[in-house]
């Protein structure tokens, strides 16, 4: 994989983080959130994991990389790449983050965010698997547009996943041209 640098500088705002996954076949499986019912703010939607900026976090990739841990509880030895900038909204930063296929997870601070993510998994496609973690779920970047429109989703939530999972892939090497013969270069065929 290339090293990532981020966009722009992390500002003080709110983070947001993409958490994805190497799928076992090919692409990436992205974590996403079931929001509880009782938030105030997207109750019942699927979404990316992240929030409000706290006091004490020097800038967004703190706020992303805390929101992680808390929400779903991510153990710090299942990070592959550590949170990279990747876009920016009016009062958000939006991180990529990269775990091992076999992500741990400890219980996470409060599950009073998440839904039971067991009572949607018939609305998410086939391939998606229920994570280790409670009010989260993997979904196969490429089967996103499978989600039941009857389940709501973060406002731009499968763009930013798209972008996100774009900024991990290698840049297309060039095809290597093969200089035929100088012996056929010479005797062009009629």
């Amino acid at each position: 994989m290339a090293t990532m640098q981020d966009c722009a500088p992390p500002r003080k705002v709110n983070g947001q983080a993409i958490v994805l996954r190497e799928a076992e076949t090919e692409g990436y499986e992205v974590l996403l959130q079931l929001r509880s019912k009782a938030m105030k703010a997207m109750p019942g939607y699927l979404g990316a994991l992240g929030g409000c900026r706290d006091s004490t976090d020097k800038d967004s990739r703190e706020t992303a990389k805390r929101e992680v841990h808390e929400e779903c509880g991510l153990e710090q030895s299942s990070i592959v790449m550590e949170p990279v900038k990747f876009a920016e909204g009016e009062k958000c930063d939006w991180y990529v983050m990269l775990v091992r296929h076999d992500a741990k997870f400890k219980p996470a601070k409060s599950r009073a965010e998440c839904g039971d993510i067991k009572t949607v998994l018939s609305l998410l496609p086939p391939s998606a698997q229920k994570a280790d973690c409670y009010g989260h779920a993997w979904v196969p970047t490429e089967h996103l547009q499978q989600i039941d429109a009857k389940q709501p989703l973060m406002g731009g939530l499968l763009n930013r996943i798209q972008m996100a999972a774009s900024k991990l892939r290698p840049p297309p090497q060039p095809e290597e041209t093969v200089e035929p013969p100088l012996e056929d270069a010479l005797n062009p065929k009629p």
